[in-house]
């Protein structure tokens, strides 16, 4: 008899084996994600889209919201929560600002009352809150000095994704960030170290991580950014959250729903990033993931978080319309 169980518990154990990989293979194979327009009450340079994955035995379902910003009437802002518990939900953050459409920003302490920000929030050219500048990994017994990852908007529109390191009153960016793994400590971020590092000239900026792409390349700084021992999975399908920016000047904003059935239908890191590629994407940064993924369209969020209800967050990057100024008058007489 306790052959016949022991056998029958093997045989089982290999059925999920084979189900998992055929899974994962087809889910794989699946990718890229196909997208279809949703038609919303929104400005004509802000378009939704909502995608998936043709693999029907648990598809990946995704949004993202292509943002032209050559309109001068859109304005991308980073903001915190006022609330006296320092969260509150994006779609209520959204709805103070009368925000057109919003995501989700970077990570924070849920524990902590009111909440701590670990991640930038630089809004006109002051920063309320600075990028955690040491993460601790008792386990591994160390302790590293980051360079984490953050998306900038210039005075001129322009954007930027850099990881940063606060240089006294100067926030400080490097083409690469400082070269932290497991098993190495890397020295602290100095105003020479990484090489190459400059004032950053951005106004407005949040942060998050780790840098999916940079200048065109796909990157993957989980480890340099100290992501491992967070809880948050690099190679894992996990419910994600991200923002990049095209050549022609259109911001990306991207989630995948949270809620899935039967596999965790969601997106590694390194599938976010072809993901993020594919949408034209020169630059891009992971956001917060898990349940606190938030799009907001017009006050309300159209993501399905995997809490099953939006979580209390933080930050938002929230982007409002204002309208269009008036056009100059000539002193001759108006003509139809």
């Amino acid at each position: 008899m306790r052959l016949r169980k022991l056998l029958l518990f093997i045989g089982l154990i290999g059925v999920v084996a084979v189900l998992t990989f055929k899974h994962y293979e087809q889910r794989a194979a699946s990718l890229p994600l196909v997208w279809t327009q949703i038609a919303m009450n929104l400005p004509p340079s802000i378009k939704v889209y909502a995608g998936t994955s043709p693999y029907q035995g648990a598809p990946v379902r995704a949004w993202h919201i292509d943002i032209d910003y050559n309109d001068t009437t859109l304005r991308a802002q980073p903001w915190l929560s006022k609330s006296a518990a320092g969260r509150e939900v994006g779609s209520a953050m959204a709805r103070q600002l009368n925000a057109v459409v919003a995501i989700n920003g970077g990570y924070f302490d849920m524990q902590s009352v009111p909440a701590r920000t670990f991640s930038l929030v630089m809004h006109d050219g002051k920063v309320l809150v600075p990028n955690v500048a040491v993460v601790k990994r008792p386990n591994l017994g160390h302790v590293y000095p980051v360079t984490r990852s953050a998306f900038g908007i210039r005075a001129d529109r322009s954007f930027d994704v850099a990881w940063v390191a606060q240089q006294g009153d100067t926030l400080w960016i490097y083409p690469k960030p400082v070269a932290h793994s497991v098993t190495t400590v890397a020295p602290a971020p100095t105003r020479d170290y990484p090489p190459g590092g400059h004032a950053w000239d951005a106004v407005d900026a949040i942060g998050g991580g780790p840098t999916l792409i940079s200048d065109g390349v796909i990157q993957n700084t989980y480890e340099n950014e100290v992501f491992f021992g967070s809880g948050f999975p690099d190679n894992t399908a996990y419910p994600r959250a991200a923002i990049g920016y095209t050549k022609d000047r259109h911001l990306i904003l991207f989630t995948t729903d949270g809620q899935q059935r039967l596999f965790n239908a969601w997106l590694t890191l390194a599938e976010l990033a072809q993901e993020m590629q594919r949408l034209g994407c020169v630059e891009a940064m992971n956001l917060d993931g898990g349940g606190s993924e938030t799009l907001v369209v017009n006050g309300q969020a159209i993501n399905h978080p995997s809490d099953g209800q939006e979580r209390a967050i933080t930050s938002i990057l929230a982007i409002t319309q204002n309208p269009p100024a008036a056009p100059k008058s000539n002193g001759a007489p108006a003509t139809e």
